[in-house]
């Protein structure tokens, strides 16, 4: 965590991650670990049908710990499933507190994480690297997983649909590593995306918010990465 102004920013042991005082109209920059298991990240799954072998059937997965050769000095969040409905987003968020119930406020997000998906491959539904589509947001609610009237989970955010953004869920980049497919020797790499604009957003009645960062899928097949870090840009708005 690095602070830039005088506004504080401090992790906490709860489910609070990021805790904000002292507000002033200059942007703050919070760095968050997803390894830290102190305020772990919440993992959520949707876009897929439900059934009771649903998690043996998509392969869901997560988990804390060291990145594989070469980046095995690092510490990150794995995260894996198998995209069998076309549409499997995977997600994870975490609070951000403290801030002046009910004010505007805008955000940038970048996330760094490691994947060791190639460029430039063939696949069903889409290119396994370029079509698993990187998503970064913010919600104005706690993000939850609900079964629609179709019998499909769902998240009660507006992430958008594969290449397109939602309201306040934007698509940053993809998953595709520096390595082609021809020549690719299966190493992970560390890849860096970002918005390109920023989010707006209102913080609810108690002051709160949470960051919500996710894969969003065409490719039809397995799908495997390591969250690393997420860096925050917070600004108050008048």
């Amino acid at each position: 965590m690095k602070m830039k102004t005088a506004i504080t920013a401090s992790l906490l042991t709860s489910a609070l991650l990021c805790q904000v005082s002292a507000l002033q109209a200059q942007p703050t920059m919070l760095e968050i670990d997803f390894a830290d298991v102190q305020a772990p990240w919440q993992m959520g799954f949707a876009d897929y049908p439900m059934s009771d072998d649903a998690n043996e059937f998509y392969e869901l997965n997560h988990a804390v710990g060291p990145l594989p050769e070469p980046l095995q000095q690092h510490r990150g969040l794995y995260v894996h499933g198998r995209n069998n409905s076309g549409d499997l987003f995977m997600f994870s968020h975490q609070p951000l507190s403290g801030l002046k119930p009910n004010h505007n406020y805008q955000v940038n997000i970048r996330v760094i994480f490691a994947t060791n998906t190639p460029y430039g491959c063939a696949g069903i539904g889409g290119a396994p690297g370029e079509h698993v589509f990187v998503k970064a947001g913010i919600s104005e609610h706690l993000p939850e997983v609900f079964i629609n009237d179709y019998g499909w989970y769902q998240v009660n955010v507006d992430i958008g649909k594969h290449d397109l953004s939602g309201e306040q869920v934007k698509v940053i980049g993809d998953i595709a590593n520096s390595q082609h497919c021809d020549s690719n020797d299966g190493r992970y790499e560390m890849k860096s995306v970002m918005t390109q604009q920023p989010i707006h957003f209102t913080s609810n009645d108690d002051g709160n918010a949470w960051i919500l960062l996710g894969t969003d899928a065409l490719y039809e097949s397995w799908i495997q990465l390591y969250y690393v870090k997420a860096l925050i840009e917070l600004t108050e708005q008048d």
